[in-house]
């Protein structure tokens, strides 16, 4: 019988852990969303957000979709910094948890069904270049994507 106790005990505490583990990539951000924790960075998404599939192979990368969004980012030597966006885009400079950006907007949807795009790309983040990019389907969803742009905190690294 104590035998019986025992697995049900050890099966429970690793249930109760893998649980603990998976929600750990989870957890809530400052704004009634989620906070995604992507190794080097995090950043903020509303609860709509959900992961898809994404792949690379020189970079890490993520993807997430919501109904007026689809977002994602690449760390690492690939990320994009606008070469081959149109001319039309619209650039603005910012400063995203003390690292310099460019954000880029433009009217033209990169992705199937969606209208406009937008991306951020920092280049000194103290390790990879990081590139966030989201292709919406209105401007107030570009508007959406920008504000997870500017929720990216990036995590202390040895040279910094």
């Amino acid at each position: 019988m104590s035998r019986k106790i025992f697995h049900f005990l050890a099966a429970t505490v690793f249930s109760f852990g893998l649980i603990f583990l998976v929600s750990g990539c989870h957890s809530m951000g400052g704004s009634g969303g989620k906070t995604y924790h992507a190794g080097p960075f995090t950043m903020n998404l509303p609860h709509e957000f959900k992961a898809v599939p994404a792949s690379a192979t020189n970079s890490y990368v993520g993807a997430f979709q919501s109904p007026g969004v689809y977002l994602e980012f690449d760390y690492g030597i690939a990320a994009n910094n606008f070469e081959d966006w149109p001319q039309a885009t619209e650039f603005e400079m910012v400063t995203v948890d003390e690292k310099e950006a460019r954000i880029g907007t433009v009217g033209r949807g990169f992705q199937p069904g969606y209208n406009f795009s937008t991306q951020i790309a920092f280049r000194d983040t103290g390790g990879s270049p990081l590139t966030i990019t989201a292709a919406c389907k209105t401007s107030a969803d570009c508007a959406r994507a920008k504000e997870i742009f500017r929720s990216v905190k990036f995590k202390p690294t040895s040279r910094e």
